[in-house]
């Protein structure tokens, strides 16, 4: 396939078939060659319990060990652990069929076809197993201030010509409501309803988070101030799953947070994280577990005091680590985290690895641009090896940031070495076509999707395979 430009960028594709598997990923990115060299001789092992805490289980649970189950292969889950985590805004049937969630509904793009709507819904979490599609339909609605933002949620399915649609879970509320108070300057009250969230599928079952109507509070320590405060919540959030033969719903882990807690699953195990707000600080209070597929077996990942930002002094019983986590998805052994900032005018996104009993940094993100796995102990990561710059006024204030030579890499992010499969010229951070994009890696093909066009890259090029409606 010859190599095509698209728009004016400066693509080069190469995606080469003799690739052998890269060093083990979750290095940190930006280490010199001698750190480099005495890491290599330790990679990143596989994932096992904390040894200095005992796992947490749930209400009901036992503290058995982890149910073992046979490996699935990727065609055998309902999408992509990494593609999930990067939004699950595509997916891959049976046929070659590739399906797309746009914000005005969900598209069919057949092989050598066209691109058709098949649904109005506005869906998140893509899956396609059994002959189906299976998603979370999400609504959008205005708030009081008229800002549009999700109002509800249910778990849909439907046939892969679109008819046939299916509820298997009814709709939920979904939406934010915080009660901050300026005299003790902590939030009281911050419940963040999602309605259903991480929406995954394995083994003949639907995984998903919901929000389950509890309530309950979270105490925090300022050790750097001596402060204490409390935030209560309405509703925390629960692991659900159904039998897709029967219907049958059942809570297999209670309780994994109030906040934005994370779900994933390689088809043998469930990963998830728990997530809750932090009265003082931005980033909630998380943990990091895995067990079976019913819920059994509960295994803490990090100990429950695991701090690596201790100079902060935050602490709580709901854990000592404060991070925001946009997804989670588990290859070469261990668990990738997509993690992000919430302060500064131009945050940035990163991805981080749990294995040994730490967390550490893999790579900068480049533009919230998330990492999939390629398999074969590789990756595909966007990166910008020059840094971000910017553009000032007279006056010294910001005007626009941009990366130059940002370039897509099939690779390991941690040594930031790789095959370069795409080079930008220059791209800002708004308004260009490429400033942020998704990815999804389905076998050997990997297809990129802006929000104007969905390319595929393949190991002859790259080939624009349709142009995308705009909401």
């Amino acid at each position: 396939m010859p190599m095509k430009k698209i728009s004016t960028l400066a693509l080069c594709l190469m995606l080469l078939l003799t690739l052998t598997a890269c060093a083990a990923i979750g290095r940190y990115a930006g280490q010199t060659a001698g750190q480099q060299a005495a890491e290599s001789a330790n990679p990143v092992p596989t994932l096992a319990p904390a040894e200095s805490e005992a796992p947490q289980q749930t209400p009901g649970e036992t503290a058995e060990a982890t149910p073992a189950l046979p490996a699935v292969s990727p065609e055998e889950l309902g999408n992509a652990p990494s593609n999930l985590s990067a939004g699950g805004a595509m997916v891959r049937g049976e046929d070659g069929t590739l399906y797309l969630a746009q914000e005005d509904g969900i598209y069919a793009l057949p092989e050598g076809g066209s691109l058709t709507k098949i649904s109005p819904d506005r869906a998140a979490s893509l899956n396609f197993y059994g002959g189906r599609l299976y998603y979370i339909a999400q609504t959008y609605a205005p708030d009081e201030t008229g800002y549009v933002q999700r109002s509800a949620a249910e778990i849909a399915s439907l046939a892969p010509d679109g008819s046939d649609r299916q509820v298997l879970a009814e709709q939920k509320p979904a939406g934010t409501t915080t009660v901050f108070d300026a005299q003790t300057g902590f939030f009281t009250e911050w419940t963040q309803r999602v309605g259903y969230g991480d929406l995954c599928i394995a083994q003949g079952y639907a995984f998903f988070l919901a929000d389950n109507e509890r309530p309950g509070t979270v105490r925090a320590r300022d050790s750097v101030s001596g402060r204490e405060g409390e935030s209560g919540y309405a509703s925390e959030k629960s692991i659900y799953r159904i039998d897709l033969a029967t219907g049958e719903r059942q809570e297999i882990v209670a309780d994994v947070g109030a906040a934005q807690p994370h779900l994933a699953t390689d088809g043998a195990k469930l990963y998830y994280t728990t997530s809750y707000e932090n009265p003082f600080f931005a980033y909630p209070f998380v943990t990091f577990h895995a067990c079976g597929l019913d819920g059994s077996g509960d295994e803490l990942l990090l100990p429950q005091d695991y701090n690596p930002n201790a100079a902060c002094g935050f602490t709580s019983d709901r854990g000592c680590m404060t991070e925001i986590i946009d997804g989670i998805f588990p290859a070469n052994g261990a668990l990738f985290v997509e993690a992000s900032d919430s302060e500064g005018d131009f945050p940035n996104s990163r991805l981080m690895c749990v294995a040994a009993g730490a967390y550490q940094k893999v790579a900068d993100e480049t533009y919230y641009v998330r990492t999939v796995d390629a398999g074969e102990g590789r990756m595909v990561f966007f990166t910008a090896p020059g840094g971000v710059q910017y553009e000032q006024d007279e006056e010294g204030v910001i005007t626009n940031e941009y990366v130059q030579d940002a370039r897509l890499v099939l690779g390991d992010p941690g040594e930031g070495e790789g095959e370069t499969l795409l080079t930008i010229e220059r791209v800002n951070r708004f308004g260009d076509e490429f400033s942020r994009f998704d990815l999804a890696v389905f076998g050997s093909d990997l297809y990129l999707r802006t929000d104007r066009a969905l390319y595929r890259v393949d190991a002859g090029g790259s080939e624009k395979l349709a142009d995308l409606p705009t909401a």
